[in-house]
Protein backbone atom coordinates (compact mmCIF):
# COMPACT_ATOMS: atom_id res chain seq x y z
CA UNK A 1 0.00 0.00 0.00
CA UNK A 2 2.85 2.31 0.76
CA UNK A 3 4.70 1.98 -2.38
CA UNK A 4 1.05 3.22 -4.28
CA UNK A 5 1.62 6.28 -2.46
CA UNK A 6 4.94 7.10 -3.00
CA UNK A 7 4.76 5.82 -6.31
CA UNK A 8 2.98 5.41 -9.81
CA UNK A 9 5.32 2.69 -11.00
CA UNK A 10 4.62 -0.86 -11.38
CA UNK A 11 6.01 -3.14 -8.34
CA UNK A 12 6.36 -6.89 -8.67
CA UNK A 13 6.13 -8.31 -5.23
CA UNK A 14 7.07 -11.51 -3.48
CA UNK A 15 7.45 -12.61 0.16
CA UNK A 16 10.97 -11.01 0.33
CA UNK A 17 9.36 -7.48 0.30
CA UNK A 18 7.06 -8.09 3.54
CA UNK A 19 10.31 -7.93 5.70
CA UNK A 20 9.30 -5.62 8.33
CA UNK A 21 7.04 -6.98 11.13
CA UNK A 22 3.95 -4.97 10.61
CA UNK A 23 4.18 -6.03 7.15
CA UNK A 24 4.09 -10.01 7.44
CA UNK A 25 0.35 -10.36 8.27
CA UNK A 26 -0.43 -8.67 5.23
CA UNK A 27 1.47 -11.50 3.35
CA UNK A 28 0.66 -13.91 5.01
CA UNK A 29 -2.91 -13.42 4.50
CA UNK A 30 -2.44 -13.25 0.30
CA UNK A 31 -0.33 -17.04 1.15
CA UNK A 32 -3.53 -18.45 2.84
CA UNK A 33 -4.84 -18.37 -0.58
CA UNK A 34 -1.78 -19.47 -2.51
CA UNK A 35 -0.82 -16.10 -3.71
CA UNK A 36 3.52 -16.10 -3.37
CA UNK A 37 4.25 -13.20 -5.77
CA UNK A 38 2.47 -10.52 -8.37
CA UNK A 39 3.01 -7.31 -9.27
CA UNK A 40 0.86 -4.06 -8.05
CA UNK A 41 -0.11 -1.01 -10.40
CA UNK A 42 -0.69 2.08 -8.75
CA UNK A 43 -3.58 3.79 -9.65
CA UNK A 44 -3.83 8.20 -9.26
CA UNK A 45 -7.55 9.38 -9.79
CA UNK A 46 -8.34 13.12 -11.12
CA UNK A 47 -8.88 13.93 -7.75
CA UNK A 48 -6.25 13.26 -6.14
CA UNK A 49 -7.54 9.25 -5.39
CA UNK A 50 -5.25 6.39 -4.80
CA UNK A 51 -5.65 2.66 -5.30
CA UNK A 52 -3.97 0.15 -7.22
CA UNK A 53 -4.83 -2.98 -9.62
CA UNK A 54 -3.31 -6.18 -7.77
CA UNK A 55 -2.58 -9.38 -9.73
CA UNK A 56 -1.00 -12.32 -7.66
CA UNK A 57 0.14 -15.66 -8.55
CA UNK A 58 0.69 -19.13 -6.84
CA UNK A 59 4.18 -19.09 -8.60
CA UNK A 60 7.57 -18.19 -7.27
CA UNK A 61 8.55 -14.91 -8.10
CA UNK A 62 11.09 -15.58 -10.95
CA UNK A 63 7.90 -16.77 -13.28
CA UNK A 64 5.97 -14.20 -12.01
CA UNK A 65 8.74 -11.18 -13.43
CA UNK A 66 8.78 -14.08 -16.40
CA UNK A 67 5.25 -12.97 -17.04
CA UNK A 68 4.99 -9.35 -16.05
CA UNK A 69 7.92 -8.77 -18.74
CA UNK A 70 5.82 -10.52 -21.51
CA UNK A 71 2.44 -8.96 -20.25
CA UNK A 72 2.69 -5.51 -18.42
CA UNK A 73 2.03 -3.41 -21.58
CA UNK A 74 -0.83 -5.29 -21.33
CA UNK A 75 -2.00 -4.62 -17.63
CA UNK A 76 -0.82 -1.22 -17.58
CA UNK A 77 -3.97 -0.80 -20.50
CA UNK A 78 -6.50 -2.94 -18.27
CA UNK A 79 -5.83 -0.75 -15.10
CA UNK A 80 -6.09 2.57 -17.54
CA UNK A 81 -9.33 0.95 -18.96
CA UNK A 82 -10.85 -0.39 -15.89
CA UNK A 83 -9.91 2.98 -13.92
CA UNK A 84 -11.84 5.51 -16.93
CA UNK A 85 -14.87 2.60 -16.88
CA UNK A 86 -15.39 3.16 -13.06
CA UNK A 87 -14.90 6.83 -12.94
CA UNK A 88 -18.14 7.10 -15.76
CA UNK A 89 -20.17 4.82 -13.41
CA UNK A 90 -19.64 6.93 -10.22
CA UNK A 91 -22.69 8.56 -8.16
CA UNK A 92 -21.52 12.20 -8.00
CA UNK A 93 -24.69 13.54 -6.15
CA UNK A 94 -26.36 11.05 -3.13
CA UNK A 95 -29.56 10.20 -3.61
CA UNK A 96 -32.42 12.09 -2.36
CA UNK A 97 -33.91 8.98 -0.48
CA UNK A 98 -33.01 5.85 0.72
CA UNK A 99 -35.18 3.21 -0.67
CA UNK A 100 -36.71 1.13 2.19
CA UNK A 101 -36.75 -2.35 2.25
CA UNK A 102 -39.88 -4.60 3.14
CA UNK A 103 -39.70 -6.96 6.29
CA UNK A 104 -39.23 -9.89 4.04
CA UNK A 105 -36.35 -8.34 2.11
CA UNK A 106 -35.17 -8.09 5.52
CA UNK A 107 -35.71 -11.31 6.42
CA UNK A 108 -34.51 -12.70 3.11
CA UNK A 109 -31.29 -10.82 3.75
CA UNK A 110 -30.60 -12.09 6.91
CA UNK A 111 -31.35 -15.97 6.06
CA UNK A 112 -28.63 -14.94 3.52
CA UNK A 113 -26.53 -13.68 5.75
CA UNK A 114 -26.73 -16.61 8.02
CA UNK A 115 -25.85 -19.13 5.04
CA UNK A 116 -29.26 -20.17 3.66
CA UNK A 117 -29.66 -20.85 -0.09
CA UNK A 118 -32.71 -18.99 -1.98
CA UNK A 119 -34.58 -22.69 -1.83
CA UNK A 120 -34.13 -22.41 1.69
CA UNK A 121 -35.28 -19.47 2.07
CA UNK A 122 -38.15 -19.52 -0.20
Amino acid sequence: LRHCFRSALPLVWDDALFALPEQRPCYEAAAAYGMRSGVVLPVRGAKGEVGMLLCASTDALAATREHCDRHLAALTLLRDVACEAIAGTRCHAPPDSVPRLSRREVECLRWHAAGKTSWEIG
